[in-house]
């Protein structure tokens, strides 16, 4: 856990290292999520993300994300939370990642992130099981994605990735459709 916040710690630092030395091509990002659970416990996620992109070099970019994310319970889990007088649907979490993205021309990147998924209930269920959605997990996940361009350096971001958030053993793992829209700050 301390290693993790070492790490965001560390990469805040460049990134605003590098906001201090080009602070004109900063861009930011303000996105949906589409995610499809590679879990069984899970049917589908959604959630809400800000991204903020710091240059480096030429194609490549510094990259800090901060997000809201909600992945809904299969039938057979919302079942048994009901039975134990739980109604819970769905598990939240608050996504921190930083990472590098790197433009191959100007509108295709690939990009990896890494950072902590923290997840917003405390405590244990009915039945005594933890809840999926407590504590902090090491979040990592590779992607692509195309740029869309509009006017004055503005642009649609469409980027489709692989997320893992692992905890305890055991890794919560999906492909996530991203569509965001992309500013100069």
């Amino acid at each position: 856990m301390k290693k993790i916040f070492t790490l965001i710690l560390l990469l805040a630092g460049i990134t605003f290292g590098a906001m201090a030395q080009k602070a004109d091509g900063v861009k930011i990002n303000l996105g949906a999520d589409g995610n499809l659970p590679l879990n069984a416990d899970y049917s589908f996620g959604a959630g809400l993300n800000l991204k903020a992109e710091f240059p480096l070099a030429n194609a490549l970019k510094l990259t800090a994300s901060a997000g809201f994310t909600r992945f809904f319970y299969n039938d057979e889990l919302k079942f048994a939370h009901e039975v134990n007088g739980d109604n819970e649907t769905a598990a939240t979490f608050v996504p921190l990642q930083v990472g590098l993205r790197y433009f191959f021309c100007p509108r295709f990147y690939g990009e990896g992130q890494l950072g902590a998924s923290f997840g917003t209930k405390s405590g244990k269920g009915v039945a005594g099981e933890i809840y999926p959605d407590t504590g902090t997990a090491f979040a990592f996940g590779p992607g692509v994605g195309y740029l869309f361009p509009l006017k004055n350096g503005e642009a649609i971001d469409l980027g489709l990735r692989y997320e893992g958030w692992a905890k305890d053993g055991s890794t919560l793992s999906f492909l996530g459709l991203r569509v965001a829209y992309k500013f100069n700050l």
